[in-house]
């Protein structure tokens, strides 16, 4: 109960100021649950999620490509976009929208622990990107040393 409890608390710190329209660097984010091993195995695939309105059956096709380590082979779905992996650093894959409605684009970025996988997205092209990534990174460096 303790590790939801620290995950909760990051989240809740870090999610809701980050995460809207405009002026702030993501537009949606959410925190999926990769473990099989106890005490994560018993929380839900869709652990969290601020700015997106994803459902675990959504998700799953994401979660196995990410277990399977073929997330940059294929394109995936967040939601009702699609998109394709354009650059992978380290644990971070970046990803641009192939069906956006905005005309500066939108990307995803998933960083992956362990345990978990962030999902952000956010709208614009490099100078958004930019920034979406420094967020991620900086949400990673936050959870993977709460449960170091």
């Amino acid at each position: 109960m303790g590790e939801r409890y620290m995950l909760r608390r990051v989240w809740e710190k870090w999610a809701p100021p980050l995460v809207g329209p405009s002026e702030k660097p993501l537009t949606g984010v959410a925190l999926l649950n990769l473990a099989s091993d106890p005490p994560f195995r018993f929380y839900s695939l869709l652990m969290e999620q601020e700015g997106l309105s994803l459902k675990a059956a959504e998700v799953r096709p994401l979660v196995e490509s990410i277990q399977e380590k073929r997330l940059h082979v294929d394109y995936f779905n967040i939601g009702s976009n699609r998109y394709v992996v354009t650059s992978i650093h380290e644990h971070i894959y970046c990803g641009r929208c192939l069906n956006s409605v905005n005309p500066a684009g939108s990307g995803a970025i998933i960083a992956c622990t362990p345990f978990n996988a962030i999902v952000a997205t956010y709208d614009g092209s490099i100078g958004a990107a930019s920034k979406a990534m420094a967020t991620v990174e900086t949400f990673f460096d936050h959870l993977t040393q709460s449960f170091a």
